[in-house]
């Protein structure tokens, strides 16, 4: 398709059927609107993602491991498929879901204002305090 079209997240209401596309969109009823609105919140989803991202990357790097059971979220990176997932440990669900493709591409995240706000302040400060107080620096890293 190359530039004539991309691909992008279409709106829609509980389950979908298969090939669920634009053209069933406005069938159900969304406008033009919806459709902004949907273009506008992937767009904020793969800022948080790419942001998010980095400070769990720098986590699991600090650690030295591809899985790291925290008290709020376990992450897991499958370096085969070059894939970074983080999951609430008393939900279980899906925070963040990104791949590496010469920079962090978001999947499937379900990133909100308050989490963002979470690992860019407080858990991301933490690192900066260790890395400060140890100058830890394993020189590894994930990509």
């Amino acid at each position: 398709m190359g530039k004539r079209a991309t691909v992008a997240l279409v709106p829609h209401q509980g389950e979908v059927k298969k090939g669920w596309d634009i053209s069933d969109a406005f069938d159900a009823g969304f406008t033009l609107e919806d459709i902004q609105q949907a273009e506008a919140d992937a767009k904020q989803q793969q800022q948080w993602a790419k942001q998010v991202a980095e400070v769990v990357c720098d986590c699991l790097n600090q650690a030295r491991t591809h899985h790291l059971e925290g008290s709020r979220h376990t992450a897991h990176w499958s370096k085969r498929d070059r894939r970074l997932t983080l999951l609430e440990n008393d939900t279980e669900h899906k925070v963040l879901d990104v791949v590496w493709d010469n920079g962090w591409v978001n999947v499937d995240s379900r990133l909100e204002q308050a989490k963002v706000n979470y690992f860019l302040q407080e858990v991301q400060q933490k690192l900066r305090c260790k890395n400060h107080l140890y100058s830890f620096n394993t020189g590894t890293t994930l990509r």
